[in-house]
């Protein structure tokens, strides 16, 4: 398979080259198989003749595309209830340092509400606990 994708169609550009081609297809062939064609023009295709397999297949086997685009018969057909769209963009360094900042400013105010209630907590359980004694004298 790699082979026939790195080698070319310059064969077929060539005429001794394709009719030697044609002459050995036929002579295998069955009456319906036999094949009548004629060598491939160079201003014919966008392809030169070096252009490998694997680029053609590669650009899908077009030579040129037609595109016209109609949003207006696109929806129509379609009739869409909802259209969304995808806006990916790269966050530049400003956005970034304002992100971190933020964070460590949250996260500061958390520990600030939290850390007095654990130490508090913490010294509660330490303290030994005293029990009342009866004293009677």
């Amino acid at each position: 398979m790699q082979s026939l994708l790195l080698s070319s169609l310059e064969c077929f550009f060539e005429q001794t080259c394709f009719d030697l081609i044609q002459e050995k297809i036929n002579a295998n062939a069955d009456y319906y198989l036999k094949i009548n064609g004629s060598v491939l023009l160079t201003n014919s295709t966008r392809f030169s003749p070096k252009t490998t397999v694997e680029e053609i297949i590669n650009e899908l086997m077009i030579e040129q595309w037609y595109e016209n685009v109609c949003y207006e018969e696109y929806y129509q057909q379609c009739a869409p209830e909802q259209c969304s769209y995808l806006l990916t963009f790269r966050n530049n360094a400003l956005y970034i340092v304002t992100i971190v900042i933020g964070l460590f400013g949250g996260l500061l105010v958390a520990l600030k509400i939290i850390v007095p209630i654990i130490v508090r907590w913490i010294r509660n359980r330490m303290r030994p606990q005293v029990t009342p004694t009866d004293v009677s004298g």
